[in-house]
């Protein structure tokens, strides 16, 4: 099988290469002509060069990671399964190329598959009420769900990533209507709305709601975000796409799929992360990822794996990070974090900030101001709690008095 990629970046759209399996292994070859424009897609692990890349191993079913971060993982994987195995088939029976293009064009980001298909797809241009959708996706996990609700929530889920079920559609500029789509219309913008795993607190939308309140702020560039109503809980969590602009679709890559390492294993340090940072999004961009260590540990975010830090690059090849997500605190009060400071998963102190800070020539005086910003924003969090009437999180005021 050959499946064709492209760039369509802020509606500048060309050809990126092919992929084929042909072989036994996939392989991917750059076009010349994107070989000329000097643009990396993904530069430390598929730079730019005549000679093909083929698989070594079987991380991302043998795909380049830049690719693979267009394709869905936990709640999206299931979706597909529930349909495949309808259909008679098996998602392991599934090769990664078919997946992507099952993906087509409305993948996250600026990538876009050739041929797409559609055989699983059964798109329909309606309003959607948001318990409604969070009762369907409680029946899929509950293996309860008809077919009909297995393929609308297929729909709407793009290739979102993550374990918690989501939507991607376009919500009214008034956030009074929601309906599907992937682009902008007139009055109408892309969005992704979050809902509850079967295990989830009841309020996991509020709380993550607050902790992006939280962290703008700390000074952190947080996505535009907001609570829907529901009769089923506090609010579900919608978040403004920040892969879609006004100029069109913007190319993004997780730290995944650029530095190709295996998100399910704590294979990170945010040293390292600093250093991305510093290379693809330059020095100025160091503060704000220093921010975000000490915001995730202070938080006690420990889901804070390889997909959940990501890069956006603009139609001329220049790359900023994107806008903070996925912050939720831990339940369990100092549990290990995916991905470590300077070597240490748990316990961080101050000082080990501040190590942290000197190694990328960070003043020390700069890193005490930034610890002390996000402790005077995290102390702000039972305020908020209040406000929308839930709990303050255990960690959370464990970590209000262990660093504030």
């Amino acid at each position: 099988m050959e499946v064709d990629v492209f760039l369509n970046n802020e509606n500048n759209r060309q050809s990126v290469g092919r992929l084929s399996d042909r072989t036994g292994k996939i392989q991917f070859q750059y076009d010349r002509s994107f070989l000329k424009q000097g643009i990396e897609i993904s530069p430390l692990n598929l730079p730019l060069r005549i000679s093909g890349w083929q698989s070594k191993n079987n991380l991302f079913d043998g795909l380049p990671g830049i690719f693979a971060d267009s394709l869905p993982d936990g709640w999206g994987n299931l979706l597909l399964d529930r349909q495949l195995r309808r259909l008679g088939k098996r998602l392991a029976d599934t090769s990664p190329l078919e997946r992507l293009c099952g993906i087509g064009k409305d993948g996250m980001g600026a990538l876009e598959y050739e041929p797409a298909s559609d055989d699983l797809l059964d798109f329909h241009p309606e309003q959607i009420q948001l318990d409604v959708v969070a009762e369907n996706a409680a029946a899929v996990l509950a293996e309860t769900a008809t077919p009909q609700i297995l393929d609308s929530l297929r729909s709407m889920n793009g290739s979102s990533g993550g374990a918690r079920p989501k939507i991607v559609c376009l919500v009214s500029d008034d956030r009074q209507k929601i309906k599907r789509g992937h682009l902008a219309e007139n009055g109408f913008t892309p969005w992704i709305i979050k809902f509850r795993q079967q295990y989830d607190p009841i309020d996991a939308g509020a709380q993550e709601y607050i902790c992006l309140q939280t962290a703008r702020a700390a000074g952190i560039n947080t996505p535009e975000c907001h609570l829907f109503e529901s009769a089923l809980c506090p609010g579900w969590l919608g978040v403004r796409r920040f892969d879609r602009t006004a100029t069109g679709k913007r190319h993004m890559a997780t730290v995944a799929g650029l530095l190709h390492c295996d998100y399910r294993l704590p294979s990170l340090d945010y040293a390292s992360l600093m250093a991305l940072t510093k290379m693809l999004a330059g020095t100025d961009a160091l503060i704000e990822m220093f921010k975000r260590t000490v915001f995730n540990f202070l938080l006690n975010n420990n889901d804070d794996h390889a997909k959940n830090f990501s890069f956006i690059m603009d139609a001329k090849g220049q790359w900023q990070l994107s806008p903070i997500y996925d912050v939720l605190p831990d339940g369990m009060e100092k549990s290990e974090h995916m991905t470590a400071l300077l070597g240490k998963g748990k316990n961080i102190t101050r000082q080990d900030f501040i190590a942290l800070a000197s190694r990328f020539d960070i003043p020390e005086q700069t890193a005490t101001n930034i610890i002390d910003n996000v402790c005077g924003a995290l102390m702000q969090y039972p305020s908020h709690a209040k406000t929308l009437d839930v709990h303050v999180p255990a960690a959370i005021q464990a970590n209000i008095r262990a660093y504030c």
